[in-house]
């Protein structure tokens, strides 16, 4: 209501602001009004601050904090110094190799064997 009786005001201004004879006229009469205010004033409110806000906003603010601190993320060049993988790639990565194969005696070898062409056992 605070925000539309600014709204109002100002309107009323614009429409009397080219005029000074009219601008005066509503000068005194705001005037009047703020004196017959000033002359009767309004009881304070006796709400508190924090239920002054929660009429305001229309939400109360609630009894437990449900909402955490993040957790600490990693900075740029925080020591680890690796990218993030993806999920297709760390199973890629972990996926069983196939085995190579001797050209000379045509054996299957496993990779941790160091057996070629060059120096097979045969």
């Amino acid at each position: 209501m605070v925000t539309d009786l600014y709204y109002v005001v100002a309107e009323c201004i614009n429409f009397v602001y080219h005029d000074p004879e009219k601008l005066l006229e509503y000068f005194e009469c705001q005037k009047q009004k703020r004196n017959l205010l000033k002359e009767n004033p309004l009881e304070k409110d006796s709400r508190s601050k924090s239920e002054h806000f929660d009429s305001l906003i229309g939400v109360s603010k609630p009894d437990v904090n449900d909402i955490l601190n993040p957790e600490v993320a990693k900075n740029k060049g925080s020591g680890y110094g690796k990218r993030f993988k993806s999920q297709k790639e760390i199973a890629m990565n972990n996926q069983v190799k196939e085995q190579r194969m001797c050209n000379f005696c045509k054996k299957k070898i496993n990779p941790s064997e160091k057996h070629d062409k060059r120096n097979c056992p045969l």
